[in-house]
């Protein structure tokens, strides 16, 4: 049974502990419609403490009919170093041109798979020095691009080979703008929805930079204005790059903002704010819950998150904003919130959301924004903006959330727990 209203649960081995770090959609249609099939390959990551290595499981299940997904079955394995903690498969990646599953490593090896052979035996293809801390394929699945642990750029052909390589050193070390204290540290990678273009977010100790890229022009890059706080999420639709920014005015209180910027990195302008939440101040050592009023012996606070990513939907008509919230707890509040299973979601429209978002054009009919609201501790919302057509507000439940993503080509949200994959059409 799903957790998610209207969503399909897919729980990956539920008999041993795992990790779910990353997953791939396959929209293969072959040559005879009816042979025509679309499959979601899941990385799993088990790691061992002993031993220092991890073991990546890969999983597969159809999902042509979301009401009657099977359980996913185990594709191949292999243990590998683990390199620092987190997640280990950096990317997951299905190139219908060689119909090959692409895995991706933070220690730098890239292997493939076969899609179309019984033989399912990986092969290692290359392997980068100094890791991998960031990739991304062009949507032409021709090329891609990764940051190394040495903060290099290298971009590769299908065949893996090197195309071009750029040092990601900071051409102004004079200019210092103040860095989000939310920021991640790890770098990003986005190509424009027709590869013409790719853009890098990488970090330094005093600012974010942004590094836009044009392919033909094999390494020439232009670099916008330093924006204070600008963070680390980062998303090419296919008009404009999205981002945030957190910046704390003259009275403590934060404002995250979705900025937008065109190919040469200039500002592109329809920027706007994200809804902050301000709730009563807790005196009896609850976690404070948002209800609209301020009681004037308690006090307020702000609500204090993280934005996790931006992205783009594959029409570049919806964006979804993943946000994580942060309270302040006892331990015995913290131990039960991580103990606890279900956490209720709720889905609602936001009345002020038609003042925010006008600015934003990305439609021409009324605009709206949903919310999955968490109403304990390690609050996570997803926070869909676009043509009100496209988005419907309705109750749901969901754990907590590690990764999103989008399928490729439809309007459908993959939304990633610890443990189990959901599949959510909007």
């Amino acid at each position: 049974m799903s957790l998610i209203d209207g969503a399909t649960r897919i729980a990956v081995n539920p008999d041993f502990c795992v990790n779910v770090s990353a997953t791939a959609v396959d929209t293969f249609e072959g040559l005879n419609e009816k042979k025509s099939k679309e499959t979601l390959y899941i990385a799993s990551e088990y790691y061992s403490s002993a031993s220092g290595k991890v073991t990546v499981e890969l999983y597969k299940t159809a999902i042509e009919d979301l009401t009657k997904v099977p359980q996913p079955d185990l594709l191949t394995m292999f243990s590998t170093t683990a390199i620092e903690s987190g997640p280990q498969v950096i990317l997951l990646k299905v190139i219908q041109n060689t119909r090959r599953l692409v895995v991706i490593m933070k220690t730098g090896d890239i292997y493939t798979v076969s899609l179309d052979d019984a033989r399912t035996e990986l092969d290692l293809k290359c392997r980068v020095e100094n890791g991998v801390l960031a990739a991304s394929w062009s949507p032409d699945e021709f090329r891609f691009a990764l940051v190394t642990g040495l903060n290099t750029l290298v971009v590769m052909t299908l065949a893996f080979d090197v195309q071009f390589e750029a040092l990601l050193k900071d051409p102004s070390p004079a200019l210092s703008t103040e860095c989000s204290p939310n920021d991640d540290n790890l770098p990003r990678i986005s190509w424009r929805k027709d590869g013409s273009y790719l853009v890098v977010s990488t970090i330094s100790p005093s600012h974010r930079q942004l590094r836009v890229y044009q392919r033909l022009s094999r390494g020439k890059v232009s670099l916008p204005t330093l924006i204070t706080g600008l963070e680390h999420p980062l998303s090419w639709g296919s008009s404009s790059i999205a981002s945030t920014k957190n910046v704390v005015d003259e009275n403590g209180y934060t404002q995250h903002s979705v900025i937008f910027f065109d190919e040469k990195g200039s500002t592109a302008g329809n920027s706007f704010d994200l809804i902050e939440i301000i709730v009563p101040l807790s005196t009896n050592g609850n976690s404070p819950q948002p209800n609209g009023n301020d009681p004037p012996d308690q006090g307020i606070q702000q609500v204090d998150r993280l934005v996790k990513e931006v992205k783009w939907n594959a029409d570049s008509n919806v964006l979804a904003v993943w946000t994580t919230q942060k309270t302040q707890q006892t331990p015995q509040q913290t131990q039960n919130s991580s103990s606890s299973g279900n956490i209720q979601f709720g889905m609602f429209l936001n009345a002020d959301l038609n003042v925010l978002v006008q600015g934003a054009r990305l439609g021409e009919q009324a605009q709206e924004q949903l919310r999955l609201h968490n109403s304990s501790g390690n609050n996570h919302y997803v926070q869909l903006i676009g043509n009100k057509k496209a988005i419907r507000p309705k109750e749901i439940k969901t754990p907590k959330l590690s990764a999103i993503e989008w399928h490729p080509k439809k309007p459908i949200l993959i939304l990633t727990t610890a443990s189990d994959v959901y599949i959510y059409s909007l």
